[in-house]
């Protein structure tokens, strides 16, 4: 049976459910850098059911920066959904200033703006790979405080290589671009 179609559910497991809970008590952490290694094709998947849980039970984050290195596999398989990983940032809208991501395919697909409120202390994002769902790049734009303009304060958003799906989306893009926030930073 292929094990793309099970559902991870780590905190499931009593033994990794008391490890999720431990994180809670990490008051003082400010960053978090994690790193996988794959060397299957449906570790992609499994990364990032275990991750998640982990990163909802940190209280506070200012830093997090996480690669996925694929090694030989087909790099350009199995992409992270952004919006599962964004998720579990939602109750750090106010202590999360960098967030870092390396991975070889990052798809925005399901990155819609109803779903991700902006964060008052975020100031870097960096996407790294190949970034597939470029109608929802705009959406990024909007985590971003809107007052860190007036605060003096620029935001940085890095996104290494969108891949633009179609001739309209390419001109979209760039009508977004005309109205980018003020005190954006951004480089594609």
């Amino acid at each position: 049976a292929s094990t793309t179609n099970i559902n991870f559910n780590f905190e499931s497991i009593a033994e990794l459910a008391s490890f999720y809970s431990e994180w809670t008590k990490l008051t003082l952490l400010n960053s978090l850098t994690v790193c996988f290694v794959e060397t299957d094709e449906n570790n992609t998947k499994l990364n990032l059911a275990f991750l998640t849980p982990l990163l909802r039970n940190l209280p506070c984050l200012g830093k997090f920066y996480f690669a996925n290195e694929t090694g030989s596999l087909d790099r350009l398989k199995n992409p992270i959904d952004f919006a599962l990983l964004w998720q579990a940032f939602t109750h750090l809208g106010t202590t999360l200033k960098t967030v870092y991501v390396e991975i070889p395919v990052i798809s925005l697909e399901n990155f819609e703006d109803s779903r991700h409120p902006e964060f008052v202390a975020l100031q870097k994002c960096g996407l790294c790979g190949n970034i597939s769902g470029d109608g929802n790049l705009p959406n990024l734009f909007r985590l971003f405080h809107r007052e860190l303009a007036h605060e003096g304060k620029n935001s940085q958003l890095e996104v290494e290589s969108l891949l633009i799906g179609s001739k309209d989306s390419f001109f979209s893009i760039f009508q977004e671009l005309i109205h980018l926030p003020r005190g954006m930073n951004l480089s594609i």
